[in-house]
């Protein structure tokens, strides 16, 4: 079956990636994430920092997004960083307030620009329209949106400086919770996927593009639980759900429904069976 001629149908305005509210609020000491914030994140993630094990111990810092916890090379305050289907900007934002100086997110669903300003820009294009190297190429839940993810990789590959990392982040369709609820997994979300991975089918992917998987994080959630159990029980939509959560939530689900979920999810991740996971790609030796 072909895929839909317009997919923007499928991405309105309304759509959830569009709704998360990502602008920071006004700094009035935008010194601090240049000479704290940055140190202290470094820090955290054990990069080479005198001065941030330092400042760790005195000061709490910003909050660290789990996503710089999947990659394997440290980055520089100033490294490029590109951002692939950024929608509103929340990884962004996160890297901004950890002290991030050079980011660029893109979007060609966005409806318009969100935000250009030194240091971070959020904007409406595709990328085959994008120039430069890149130190961090991201793309979070991106890649199984992809008609053609293998041309994507290679212009990623293109994109990437010498010593760059690439960071995926995808669902798994050989995940337990995926051959559980088979049709009725929440990830499977046609027709906006077009391509269901598993962490072999990503191997594979990164051999023929002349990458390698330096490392795989799996990072699933109690959505993974809550979103299918919707679909099990009921004919409502993610959208109509989560409009009035509380309301919802209470009539198809027990109060501690969603601890168990938490729960369990972080088992099947530690037991790397979760239904979703992070993989930092090297360009290969």
């Amino acid at each position: 079956m072909d895929p839909p001629a317009e997919m923007a149908v499928f991405y309105p305005s309304d759509y959830y990636a569009f709704q998360t509210n990502a602008r920071i609020s006004n700094d009035r000491f935008p010194w601090r994430r240049r000479l704290l914030y940055f140190p202290i994140t470094a820090a955290r993630l054990g990069w080479p920092t005198w001065v941030g094990r330092t400042l760790h111990k005195i000061g709490s810092g910003p909050t660290i997004p789990n996503s710089l916890r999947m990659i394997v090379r440290p980055l520089r305050r100033n490294s490029p960083i590109l951002d692939i289907g950024c929608a509103t900007g929340r990884e962004l934002f996160s890297m901004r307030s950890c002290g991030f100086e050079s980011l660029l997110g893109v979007d060609p669903f966005l409806p318009k620009d969100i935000i250009k300003e030194k240091g971070i820009q959020i904007l409406k294009l595709g990328v085959e329209e994008v120039q430069g190297s890149f130190d961090l190429i991201m793309l979070h839940h991106v890649f199984e949106h992809l008609q053609n993810p293998m041309e994507m990789l290679t212009r990623v590959k293109q994109l990437l400086s010498p010593s760059g990392q690439i960071l995926i982040r995808i669902p798994l369709s050989d995940s337990k919770t995926a051959l559980e609820y088979g049709e009725k997994w929440v990830q499977l979300d046609a027709p906006r996927h077009f391509f269901l991975h598993t962490r072999k089918s990503m191997e594979i992917a990164a051999e023929k593009s002349g990458l390698r998987i330096a490392k795989v994080q799996y990072d699933s959630e109690e959505f993974q639980f809550i979103g299918s159990e919707l679909y099990l029980r009921t004919n409502m939509s993610l959208q109509e759900f989560y409009a009035d959560y509380e309301a919802n939530y209470k009539k198809h689900f027990q109060p501690n429904d969603e601890q168990k979920f938490r729960e369990r999810a972080a088992l099947l991740n530690i037991e790397q069976n979760g239904d979703q996971a992070g993989f930092c790609l090297l360009k290969q030796l």
